[in-house]
């Protein structure tokens, strides 16, 4: 019903435009043909002319609307052709590119129908242009990258448009072989030059056709094959490990030069600068090397006696530090052995290179305990600074020092130790074996030490005691030995002098022969010389037979002093005192040495020589 009265409605409208038109076409022409009859009245035309001519304009008029008429129909023609390609050329875009058939909207004229169905063309044209060459592109590069890896492209079937889906695997195909081929890119130029590098080290050039197409070709000539690869890293593998052993020799050729010459004892300026002259492990390098240790494995043959006591005190010193116990030692027989050959130097290098082995794989445990033994050793020193005597003399604060550093040592000592028990415990679950220090666990070990100490400490208490006890007994015996006050440096005046006390001077008597008085224990023989007035003091014990050599001028100082050599008491052999003799006075001054006699002693109040026991 609806449909008919639009049908209704339009025709109406139709009707109404022709009206019109035939309306306007009735108005110009009704004017026009006015004006042409007035002209042809005007020019004086016969009624035949005049319709005659009348004819001719219908005729005319009449062809031209038909030539308009059938203009139209043609244009009318055309736009239906249009319409039925588009729809043809739009179906067959919607297969190719895979999309949904194109519809129009209802109620459009022939013309606006063939310009939207041309429209629609177009738009899927351009989509069919743009991934055709997209996927021409891609396909390109796919085919340059499969080339290179010697692989098959990612296929897309001839003769069809690919849809999106194609053509975002197809992009994401060709991404991931480039990443692969940056990838493998970069692999071969790290390992061409790393081959370069261990070519030149190992002094060769590049022997087969796969070696010089690695080295002397272009990058883009390789081809980055996964077989080409796997020989590019066997190669590189090769040349690697030719080097590492190179290298390894070197190292053990300059090792065993190293201890050749030690052995030898060549100067350390001559190897230093053969090494300077020869550096790196080339095998030009190595040949020389290897030159030089023959040459020092003659003469360790020449001087074989010298080279076995080196190589006993380089096995010497790996024991201590590999703490090995005394009873491990003694095993090994070649240390001791009087015979001096060959098989007995082999014998001993290759105990040293156990040891060298047993050292650092245990490296870290041994620096541990080295440095326990090293805080042991500090702890030992002051112990003994402890009991010396002289430490109460000194000016330079030691015995604050000793005092901060033994009470760093105890503190330090008792961690370190248990630090290092429990890393060796460690240790000894992670291998599963005995860490040994001397033949012992290490807390045996520490605490044997401890032991020890103690145990020496009272032994030496011991000797102490029974040192006072003999001390005491000698004295009993045959008396003590008074000790010889040190004498402070003064400066004295005659009339200080004089104000001694008679303790502090000796006086002397007239007689010139020295007077013996019985001697008893616990007492002090006082000799008096004759015309003069010293007092002599020395320890029964002591005392040197009497003979008339002992009585001596005392020599002249160069200012006429006297001076007297005389002995300290208990010691028949010590230092000479000077004994600068006032006789006058009777006043006698004790020197240690002659410059300290001041010039307050006059020559007059010298007066004869002193002769002193």
């Amino acid at each position: 019903m609806i449909i008919a009265i639009s049908t209704v409605d339009e025709t109406c409208v139709l009707c109404c435009v022709a009206r019109e038109l035939s309306s306007r076409l009735h108005k110009v022409t009704g004017t026009k043909a006015k004006q042409l009859w007035d002209t042809w009245n005007t020019i004086g035309f016969t009624s035949d002319e005049r319709h005659h001519r009348m004819e001719t304009v219908e005729h005319h008029i009449d062809n031209l609307l038909t030539r308009m008429v059938e203009e139209e129909v043609v244009l009318k023609e055309k736009l239906e052709a249009n319409v039925e390609g588009f729809r043809s050329e739009l179906a067959a875009l919607c297969v190719d590119l895979n999309v949904s058939s194109y519809i129009p909207p209802p109620a459009l004229t022939l013309l606006e129908l063939e310009r939207q169905l041309r429209l629609e063309v177009m738009q899927l044209e351009k989509t069919k242009h743009d991934r055709m060459k997209m996927t021409r592109k891609l396909q390109r590069r796919d085919q340059a990258l499969c080339d290179l890896f010697i692989t098959t492209p990612y296929y897309i079937p001839t003769g069809i448009v690919p849809s999106e889906d194609q053509i975002k695997e197809l992009e994401e195909h060709v991404s991931a072989l480039e990443a692969q081929k940056e990838k493998r890119l970069r692999v071969f130029r790290n390992d061409k030059t790393k081959i370069i590098g261990f070519l030149n080290d190992l002094e060769r050039s590049p022997d087969t056709s796969f070696e010089r197409n690695v080295v002397c070709e272009e990058e883009e000539s390789f081809m980055l094959t996964t077989e080409n690869l796997n020989a590019l890293r066997d190669l590189h593998d090769q040349l690697e490990s030719e080097q590492k052993g190179n290298f390894a020799l070197a190292a053990h050729l300059r090792e065993r030069l190293g201890q050749l010459t030690t052995r030898l004892q060549v100067p350390a300026e001559d190897m230093q600068q053969f090494y300077t002259k020869h550096t790196g492990f080339r095998p030009k390098v190595i040949q020389v090397l290897k030159e030089e240790v023959a040459r020092y494995e003659e003469l360790q043959r020449e001087n074989m006696v010298k080279v076995v006591a080196a190589a006993r005190l380089e096995l010497s010193q790996l024991w201590d530090k590999c703490y090995v116990s005394k009873e491990e030692r003694d095993k090994f027989s070649p240390y001791t052995s009087d015979e001096v050959c060959d098989e007995l130097l082999q014998l001993i290098d290759l105990e040293v290179t156990r040891m060298k082995e047993y050292y650092e794989d245990n490296k870290e445990m041994l620096e541990k305990v080295a440095r326990r033994q090293r805080l042991w050793l500090d702890f030992l020193q002051l112990e003994r600074n402890a009991t010396d005597p002289n430490r109460y003399f000194n000016r330079n604060c030691n015995l604050l020092k000793e005092e901060k550093a033994r009470k760093k040592i105890s503190k330090e000592l008792p961690k370190v130790e248990q630090e290092v028990a429990e890393e060796i415990t460690v240790w000894e679950k992670q291998y599963g074996r005995r860490f040994l220090v001397d033949g012992v666990p290490f807390i045996d070990f520490v605490k044997r030490q401890w032991q020890e100490h103690h145990e020496q400490k009272e032994r030496e208490k011991e000797q102490r005691h029974q040192a006072r006890i003999i001390k005491t007994e000698e004295e009993l015996m045959y008396g003590s030995k008074p000790t010889t006050p040190s004498v402070k440096r003064r400066f004295l005046t005659p009339s200080s002098t004089l104000c001694k006390t008679p303790t502090k001077i000796r006086r002397c008597g007239n007689d010139t022969t020295a007077a013996r008085t019985p001697r008893t224990p616990n007492s002090v023989t006082r000799s008096r010389c004759q015309n003069t007035n010293t007092l002599s003091l020395f320890s029964p014990i002591c005392m040197p037979p009497r003979t008339r050599a002992a009585y001596k001028v005392a020599p002249l100082h160069k200012n006429k002093v006297a001076l007297t050599g005389c002995k300290s008491p208990g010691k028949p052999f010590g230092p000479l005192s000077f004994s600068v003799i006032n006789q006058s006075r009777g006043v006698t001054t004790n020197y240690k040495n002659p410059a300290q006699q001041k010039s307050t002693i006059t020559r007059s109040t010298l007066t004869k020589p002193v002769f002193h026991l």
